[in-house]
């Protein structure tokens, strides 16, 4: 037996999922061709070309033209169950995935008809493959004057009946200043929601603690090495913001020399509680298992380390304390099973 099977028999928990991101080529080409959407126009082009070699830093970009594709309830049931397979061969029990309703509100599609189909396919999912999945509704940083309608279908009695466990600013930091959103995330506050934001990327420290100070986070999806920043540590220490981090973008958005120098020793060694995610498994060719190998091929990750981030996904969550306890005790069973089975 090996780490890697270890790896594999590891439950874990996902909760920096994007779904445009975690939908395949195929099954996108899929939608288009359902819903007659020419994709051989020279404008469709190089948003097709870009589903198989995306420039990271235009993700959100690319998600706002994809989604436009998926014009009925169908389309969505399909991919959230293909989802939720592709969760299951990766052994994760539980994943909190990003969407930004609002795209797939049209004319034909209420809100409610939305929440339907993810909920149909999530229902599936869990039917089939066991794998529970819940939704953060994502406020993109260009689109300011839609937060408080974002925050307020994530709290309206659908939202909480669909399973919406949080909300969380996306997009890039320089798209639209934080004050934008104070007002939005001052209401998500009012219920005990998870509160995200991808941040640090550009404003680096400073733009993490002005975040986190500003929209009152409780948890925060960044590249940048907060562990080498005593004053960003401190702030998210304060604060108890767990960090969400995606490996695999770390040169992406940093480079070569920042991928090698990340301090992810520090941070698993701190008081911050760290978990990592595949961000998007079909645009960056990824999957969750291949972070966790990532984090002990590149980093130096122990198996106690593993186990760590697998718990901390668990307490990092927007579930239940009663469901969080079910769960951390499952895993804590399938840990200990996992080290008999695979590490002797």
């Amino acid at each position: 037996m090996s780490i890697e099977s270890f790896i594999q028999a590891l439950p874990k928990v996902e909760l920096g999922l994007q779904f445009e991101g975690c939908v395949s080529v195929e099954a996108w080409r899929n939608v288009a061709d359902l819903n007659e959407v020419n994709l051989l126009l020279r404008a469709m082009r190089p948003w097709v070309a870009a589903l198989e070699n995306p420039d990271v830093a235009k993700l959100d970009e690319l998600y706002g033209v994809v989604s436009q594709w998926a014009k009925y309830p169908e389309d969505v049931i399909r991919m959230v169950y293909d989802i939720g397979v592709m969760l299951h061969k990766q052994n994760v029990k539980y994943a909190e995935i990003g969407i930004t309703p609002t795209r797939y509100m049209t004319g034909e599609t209420s809100f409610e008809e939305v929440m339907e189909a993810l909920s149909d396919g999530r229902d599936r999912a869990k039917r089939g493959w066991g794998v529970e999945m819940a939704w953060v509704f994502n406020i993109p940083r260009d689109e300011a004057r839609r937060g408080d309608e974002i925050v307020r279908l994530a709290n309206s009695t659908i939202g909480r009946r669909h399973n919406v466990v949080g909300v969380a600013l996306s997009g890039t930091e320089s798209a639209q200043q934080l004050a934008g959103f104070e007002r939005s995330f001052a209401t998500a506050a009012k219920r005990p929601i998870v509160r995200a934001a991808r941040t640090g990327e550009i404003l680096g420290g400073s733009g993490i603690v002005d975040a986190v100070k500003a929209l009152s986070l409780t948890r925060i999806i960044s590249t940048w090495p907060v562990a080498s920043d005593e004053a960003v540590m401190a702030a998210l220490a304060e604060a108890g913001v767990a960090v969400t981090l995606p490996l695999s973008q770390v040169k992406a958005f940093g480079g070569a020399e920042a991928e090698a120098a990340y301090p992810l020793r520090q941070l698993l060694d701190s008081d911050v509680r760290v978990t990592l995610t595949a961000n998007a498994t079909h645009r960056l060719k990824t999957n969750p298992n291949e972070q966790y190998l990532k984090a002990v091929k590149d980093y130096g990750a122990t198996a106690d380390d593993l186990a760590a981030l697998a718990l901390n996904g668990v307490h990092a969550s927007g579930l239940q304390d009663e469901q969080k306890q079910a769960m951390l005790d499952l895993f804590k069973a399938e840990i200990a099973a996992a080290r008999s089975a695979h590490l002797g």
